[in-house]
């Protein structure tokens, strides 16, 4: 497969993946792999926002898991604005209820609900819908 562009033609790279489900992490790993792009993944929301403080690292885009021990992820989503305003966040959540509506006004780019298909997650990760 060839390699997936943002909606503003930029390469998409590096993906950081916040989840406490080590499993919803290897399974994005696996699947941005097929397209060369590499997951970095942090299991809380405290070591996400340390990625993203550090000058060093790049990301292209995160997703962030809504539902985590600690800081939740609109909480995150929020910090992480603050750090980078131009970085595009991607909520994901299982839960039932209004959150990709709490999740669009508070920043994110776009929502994926879990379970989802890869083919679904490579065309959030490809901003299709318009991030």
């Amino acid at each position: 497969m060839s390699s997936i562009e943002s909606p503003n033609g930029q390469p998409i790279r590096r993906v950081l993946c916040i989840d406490d489900d080590p499993g919803i992490i290897r399974t994005i790993r696996r699947v941005l792999s097929l397209v060369s792009i590499e997951v970095v993944g942090a299991s809380t929301g405290e070591a996400a926002l340390d990625l993203v403080a550090d000058p060093r690292e790049r990301f292209d885009l995160v997703l962030v898991d809504l539902n985590m021990p600690g800081l939740g992820g609109f909480e995150v989503l929020g910090r992480m604005l603050g750090i980078r305003q131009d970085l595009p966040v991607v909520v994901m959540s299982g839960a039932a209820g209004d959150w990709p509506t709490v999740a669009r006004e508070l920043g994110a780019v776009a929502t994926l609900c879990k379970p989802f298909s890869a083919e679904s997650l490579m065309a959030i990760v490809a901003g299709k819908g318009g991030w």
